[in-house]
């Protein structure tokens, strides 16, 4: 079965964005993880108008607050300001597809801006369900010093937090951001460099936990079985919290937010994000920015190896491969390769590399 992919390509040059678009066909065999289960996957590759959902097609509305950049993955990705219109309101859901009971997954990349001053909430991804939100999905980063508002569930000092309503009631696995027991700090994550945040929860475990680059950093676990409650009209929302008024808004990048119905691993996401790569290869080659057909097969032939590599468990050989493959594109740069298409090729190869290698 085949999957008809929308691109746009987006370069930045001297800030001004040059555009291009062009329609893609790739197996979804390519990448089995970046299906099974998938709800809604938003690339944020369009160069303007809605953020489309390549899952469901609970397709986004942009708020004022937020701008399309150049992608972490892909080619484009937003950025939020940390204002009131810093939103994406992506609706309740089509056919309440934001219901979910046995597990999920929230994935995204990101570059962060967060403050972490006291009081200051910053939302990924949150949907407000029955009542005062007891239905709530929430993946934030917070710092209320242990004075939640309005849950009384929170942490103390500065957060990352995710919360569900499990076995009925609403709980939360606030990992601190202390650089503890392999948990990140906040300036960690402010590097300036993407960072992978991955949250899941799965009921045949009872396990609730957080992953970042890859590696799991908290967890939480409840009884085996026990489900969650969720789904319902509220809309939900990236980059902030409609219910307050818009008042939590995000600083900062995200891109590639997948949502799922079924507890992933790293390995099944990072299997998507190489396919995410390998498409970009069949657009630039499309749009003329790898000049050599050949080029372009041999390029996808290394990162598809490496892919493969992952899938069976030998993490060294897919560094290796993607090591090759960044070697490839420096020698073909400005000869075969658009100097720009290359240096985009680069980085995505570059991330896909830290993060098979996870610290």
């Amino acid at each position: 079965m085949n999957t008809t992919l929308r691109l746009s390509i987006v370069f930045l040059i001297g800030g001004l964005p040059l555009l291009g678009q062009n329609v893609l066909t790739r197996p979804t065999q390519q990448c089995p993880a970046a299906t099974q289960g998938l709800v809604s996957y938003w690339s944020f590759d369009e160069s303007s108008g809605l953020a489309i959902d390549h899952g469901d097609g609970n397709n986004g509305v942009l708020g004022p607050g937020v701008t399309r950049v150049l992608g972490i993955l892909g080619s484009g990705a937003v950025s939020f300001n940390n204002t009131f219109g810093a939103f994406i309101n992506v609706g309740p859901g089509i056919n309440n597809d934001f219901s979910f009971m046995t597990g999920i997954t929230l994935s995204l990349l990101t570059r962060p801006h967060w403050t972490g001053s006291l009081f200051d909430y910053d939302e990924f991804f949150r949907k407000e369900d029955a009542g005062n939100g007891d239905n709530r999905i929430l993946l934030s980063f917070q710092n209320d010093n242990g004075v939640c508002c309005p849950d009384g569930a929170g942490g103390k000092g500065q957060l990352l937090s995710f919360g569900l309503n499990i076995g009925g009631i609403y709980d939360e696995l606030d990992m601190p951001l202390d650089g503890m027991n392999g948990r990140p700090t906040l300036a960690q994550l402010e590097d300036g460099n993407p960072h992978w945040i991955l949250a899941t929860y799965d009921s045949s475990t009872g396990v609730k936990a957080i992953y970042v680059d890859g590696s799991l950093r908290d967890s939480k676990t409840y009884p085996v079985g026990t489900l969650i409650s969720s789904g319902g009209t509220a809309d939900a929302i990236i980059g902030n919290w409609e219910t307050d008024g818009f008042a939590e808004p995000f600083n900062g990048i995200i891109d590639e937010l997948r949502i799922y119905n079924t507890a992933l691993t790293p390995d099944e996401l990072l299997a998507a994000q190489f396919t995410t790569v390998l498409a970009d290869i069949q657009s630039s080659r499309a749009l003329g920015l790898i000049r050599n057909p050949g080029i372009a097969k041999a390029l996808s032939a290394i990162v598809t190896a490496a892919a493969k590599a992952l899938s069976a468990g030998n993490n060294r050989t897919a560094t290796n491969k993607l090591d090759t493959a960044m070697s490839f594109v420096r020698t073909q740069e400005s000869k075969h390769i658009d100097q720009i298409a290359a240096q985009r090729l680069l980085s995505e190869l570059t991330l896909l590399r830290a993060l098979v290698t996870p610290s």
